[in-house]
């Protein structure tokens, strides 16, 4: 038994080792998709956070997997996988930080553009009430119209700025802009001095800040823009790091599927030397259920080990009459072969028996 039990675990471990890692993987991919490619995940500061939350915990198992596959080390190559994804882990973090330091940009966009709105609504309404008590003077009502149009013109070109997706046109645009400042300002210095004048400067001041400060739409605008071409390089990264560790894990698993098959064959040869005659089928039975139920490969090896852990069941229950199916020709048939052989050794046992049984009793 320890001939047979000593390969067995071997597998064992392999394939736990392996099926953790096949769980992890998955949830893995579907995290770096979600990353690196579903970037409506990120719109709102909401679904982020709910993001970064899944993201946190495949990270978390993927780590645990590649741990464990490194403590397994079938080829050697347990160490530079773990490497492989540190690099990964060190880009999804980065990614992360420059996919929030995006919202906080938008968000701080967002408040540009809505004050803008609301200024210029401002600004209208104090031109229109000092146009009415102007008396008709033709200046001040030109240089009212100048401001209202001008602040208009602002708004549409700085909302206008808010959609671009390359920062080629954003220093003509800019300039554009501080051009139209120029000419509101020379039209304000011209009004006379009374209280609306003031009312409009400050108005005036606060809106050349929302659009050519240093946290105004323009300097915001190339941030984003900026952090957008960041994000793309690092989802660059990551895919190919991500090529790197598919690789790793290919490497890995065919070294573990190699040695599956030797410990196989080892524990097939094992009980082909066995004496049948000494091994208790109640222990053989034991044995399959113990280990081969915690085999977890895929498909029809599977499949296969079901059928002969049910059959060592059944051979424990004395059900003798039915041959055991050998499939393939690999080393679960020739554990198969083994167990037919046992089969036909215990029917011939129990005839013997049987007809011994009968001249006793004549």
């Amino acid at each position: 038994t320890r001939a047979v039990d000593e390969p067995l675990q071997r597998v064992l471990q392999i394939t736990e080792a392996f099926g953790a890692n096949d769980r992890s993987y998955r949830a893995w991919s579907r995290t770096l998709n979600t990353l690196f490619s579903r970037r409506e995940n990120f719109a709102t500061r909401t679904a982020f956070e709910e993001t970064r939350g899944s993201i946190a915990k495949a990270v978390a198992g993927m780590r645990s997997s590649v741990e464990n596959l490194q403590q397994s080390d079938f080829n050697g190559t347990g160490s530079q996988l773990l490497l492989d994804q540190q690099a990964v882990e060190q880009t999804i973090a980065a990614t992360l930080e420059i996919i929030e330091r995006r919202l906080d940009a938008r968000e701080r966009q967002a408040s540009n553009l809505e004050y803008l709105s609301a200024a210029v609504d401002r600004i209208d309404d104090i031109s229109g009430r000092a146009a009415a008590n102007s008396g008709g003077d033709r200046d001040i009502s030109r240089g009212l119209d100048t401001l209202r149009f001008k602040a208009d013109a602002v708004r549409y070109q700085a909302r206008e700025v808010s959609g671009l997706s390359t920062n080629q046109d954003l220093a003509p645009r800019q300039a554009e802009a501080a051009s139209k400042f120029r000419v509101a300002l020379n039209a304000l210095a011209q009004l006379p001095d009374r209280p609306y004048r003031q009312e409009l400067a400050i108005e005036f001041d606060e809106l050349f800040e929302r659009v050519l400060g240093a946290d105004g739409v323009f300097n915001t605008m190339e941030e984003i823009l900026s952090l957008q071409a960041q994000q793309l390089e690092q989802e660059i990264a990551g895919r190919r790091q991500l090529y790197l560790q598919v690789n790793a894990l290919g490497e890995m698993d065919r070294a573990s599927e190699e040695q599956s098959r030797l410990s196989l064959q080892a524990a097939g040869g094992a009980l082909r030397r066995a004496d049948f005659t000494m091994l208790g089928v109640g222990a053989l039975s034991s044995l399959f259920a113990m280990l081969l139920l915690q085999f977890l490969v895929r498909g029809s090896v599977l499949r296969r080990l079901n059928g002969l852990t049910s059959v060592t069941k059944k051979l424990n229950q004395g059900q003798l009459d039915r041959p055991v199916r050998i499939e393939g020709r690999d080393e679960l048939a020739e554990l198969a072969a083994a167990l037919e052989s046992f089969r036909r050794l215990a029917l011939l046992s129990r005839k013997n028996e049987e007809t011994l049984a009968m001249r006793t009793r004549e």
